[in-house]
Formats: structure tokens, C-alpha cells, sequence
């Protein structure tokens, strides 16, 4: 019996992979520092919204009605996500969600486009990131943004917890660009952010959605002036079991190693994330600051040891089994 393929090899590692499977999903992911003036930004590109509450819904619909409910695709939740935060507060946010035909990637090259959104390859290597899009507040939001390789850092090879895939591309570049923000009061006079700092980029994929292979999951990277240590954890849902942990050191080999939490604190929606993570001998994640949190997801600040380095640890937690519940809900 012939079957349907779910996603088609890229021939670069950062291509498409034209995912079709139902609750399926591809991410191309960038965040970034700059120390000196105490900004970051994050920037998501979806085929298919992993933590989308529209998208896991109807995916829960379908998988108890197959036969009565047409299948959602990734198609049917492009969407664009940025932020931009000073000081560990938000200066400006905006959420997207683009028509199917809206959107255009190729897999043999690095050229990403959902609506006035793109990503796109330079001759020298660096990646060009142009965002447009509106917040809540009804302010027009545009970056530029240069994302340029470090030199030497060979991009890693796939990674696989579940059903999903992961690549880290670019794990450390050297990031400038400027951000502006238009006030709907004077819209004529933007508020110009420039940006100067390191950052770094990864690919994830999906043929299920994260909530089929873990209860709760942490994305993260330790972002240090000369070395990046990005990973991923996902706890099972029986918390006995040990979670699945990848991490990536740019100054060494892809590590899996044994992970240690000590001690829990809960969010103001009870979503719970750990006091201190320990990745083996080698890499320790100490007093969680909370910068942001919701219902289905956190945002959390680590002071991080590599070795005889320290760093900040940026990490997002995400309990995709809360996404199918019926309240409303956001993702930071």
C-alpha cells in the first residue's frame, strides 16, 4: 500500500521541508542580546503554529473524529511572532496569522516568506530578517536585522526527541538591525531601537504536535560573547520518568546529557518550572527570574554556569497539553 509522505528532505539545513502532516509544524527561530543597552528580541516564523490554541483544538477534533472532521494542516496556521524587550520588560509585541497563500519557502535555499515577513540568505552567509506586523495597542512594528555567523561553528547535525526535529543552524552570529515603533498618536515620528549584540537561529520540524511526546517542554540557549549552548528538555507526561534533553555547545560536541532538577516554583497560573537544572558536570541553570507567563507558557531568566563561564539563560516554557483547554489563552 503506498504512502503519503509527511515532509520532503531540505536540501539546505535551514529549507523547508514542506510539512503536511496534520498538526504539523516547521519553525525557524532567532533571539538575540545586546548587553550594552539591556535589549532582547525574539523572532518566530511558522508553518503551521505549534502553540497555536485554534491549531491543537481542532487537531484534538480530528484525531477523535477522523472520519467527520477534516484534518488541519500547518498550512491553515502561518503565522509571525516578534518581541522586543528593554530591561527585561516589553517594549514591543506583535502576533500574525497569514493566509496559505501568503506564504513561500524553498528547500533548497534559505528564502522564508509569510506575508511582509521574510528571511532571506546573503552572499556572505548572514541571514537578512525583515518583520512588519501590529500589537494590541495598535502600534506598526518594523525590524531589519542582520544575522551573521560566527566563523568555525559547524551547523549541528539533526536532533530528534519524539516526533520532532531540531537543527541549530547558526547557534552564535553577531546581530545588528533597528527596530521602530509607530504610536497610533503620532505615527508620522517613530521610536527608532537600535540593535547591536550576539544572537543565534534554529529549525525545528514536526509531523505531530509537541504535546504527543511530552507533557511539558523547555527551550532554551545560554548566549555568552564567545559561546552559545542552546538545548531543548522534554518532561514526560509521568513525571518518575526521566526527561529527554538535547544541548549543543559550540565549543564542544552535540551533548545528551543526564539532567537534574532541584526544586519547583509555580507561576500565577500554575505552570511549574525548575529552581536549578543541572546538565551533567558541566552546566548548571540558577535563579530563575520570571519575566513573563501565561496560561500555557512562561518565560524565564537563569543565571548559567558553563564551566568556569557565566551567562544569562534565556528559556520559554510551553505545556502544550493546556493548550486544548477551552479558556482563553496566549503564548509569550
Amino acid at each position: 500500500m503506498p504512502t503519503i509522505p509527511l515532509y520532503t528532505p531540505a536540501v539546505t539545513p535551514l529549507g523547508s521541508h514542506g510539512v503536511t502532516a496534520p498538526g504539523g509544524y516547521e519553525w525557524w527561530r532567532f533571539d538575540a542580546e545586546d548587553a550594552a543597552s539591556d535589549l532582547r528580541l525574539l523572532a518566530d516564523f511558522f508553518d503551521g503554529h505549534p502553540f497555536h490554541p485554534g491549531y491543537l483544538r481542532a487537531y484534538a477534533h480530528y484525531r477523535r473524529w477522523p472520519t467527520r472532521i477534516a484534518p488541519p494542516l500547518p498550512r491553515d496556521y502561518r503565522c509571525v511572532r516578534f518581541a522586543l524587550y528593554r530591561a527585561g520588560k516589553i517594549v514591543a509585541r506583535f502576533q500574525s496569522r497569514h493566509d496559505p497563500a501568503e506564504f513561500s519557502a524553498s528547500p533548497a535555499a534559505t528564502e522564508i516568506s509569510i506575508g511582509s515577513n521574510h528571511i532571506l540568505a546573503q552572499p556572505d552567509g548572514s541571514l537578512h530578517v525583515s518583520l512588519r506586523g501590529v500589537t494590541r495597542a495598535m502600534q506598526q512594528v518594523s525590524a531589519q536585522l542582520q544575522f551573521r555567523p560566527r566563523p568555525n561553528i559547524p551547523v549541528s547535525a539533526e536532533q530528534r526527541i519524539g516526533h520532532q526535529h531540531w537543527v541549530v543552524a547558526q547557534p552564535l552570529c553577531d546581530v545588528e538591525g533597528t527596530v521602530n515603533v509607530f504610536s497610533p498618536s503620532a505615527p508620522a515620528t517613530p521610536e527608532v531601537t537600535m540593535f547591536q549584540g550576539v544572537g543565534g537561529h534554529d529549525h525545528s520540524f514536526g509531523t505531530r504536535p509537541f504535546g504527543d511526546d511530552a507533557a511539558r517542554w523547555m527551550f532554551g540557549r545560554v548566549l555568552m560573547a564567545d559561546r552559545a549552548v542552546p538545548f531543548h528538555i522534554a518532561w514526560p507526561s509521568d513525571e518518575a520518568a526521566q526527561p529527554e534533553v538535547r544541548l549543543i555547545d559550540t565549543t564542544s560536541a552535540v551533548e545528551t546529557p543526564h539532567i537534574e532538577c532541584i526544586g519547583w516554583r509555580s507561576t500565577p497560573r500554575l505552570l511549574r518550572y525548575p529552581l536549578h537544572v543541572k546538565f551533567g558536570d558541566r552546566i548548571q541553570l540558577r535563579n530563575p527570574q520570571l519575566i513573563e507567563s501565561a496560561t500555557v507558557s512562561a518565560s524565564v531568566v537563569y543565571d548559567a554556569t558553563v564551566d568556569t563561564s557565566t551567562g544569562p539563560a534565556r528559556c520559554e516554557l510551553v505545556s502544550p497539553q493546556r493548550l486544548r483547554w477551552k479558556w482563553r489563552s496566549t503564548v509569550s
